[in-house]
């Protein structure tokens, strides 16, 4: 995904008859400092990791119902 694709669907392949091919959606995001301090400062719990690659952050987390939720954040 690039800064222009805007909002990214993944699906995965049915792997248990209660839940569907939706994975998770994925956001572009800006200021990774503002959104650490403000998912920290809620306990909102995730998961950070840089890609390799590119450089860029990515928080990984689940929202109420267990959909994956990750937010893309542009290396600096």
């Amino acid at each position: 995904a690039t800064a222009g694709d805007g909002i990214v669907v993944r699906g995965t392949a049915k792997q248990d008859d209660d839940t569907g091919r939706f994975d998770h959606i994925a956001f572009h995001a800006r200021v990774v400092d503002g959104v650490r301090k403000r998912l920290q400062s809620k306990g909102g719990k995730f998961r950070e990791s840089i890609v390799p690659r590119t450089g860029d952050t990515q928080f990984f987390m689940y929202d109420p119902d267990w959909v994956g939720v990750e937010l893309n954040f542009p290396k600096a």
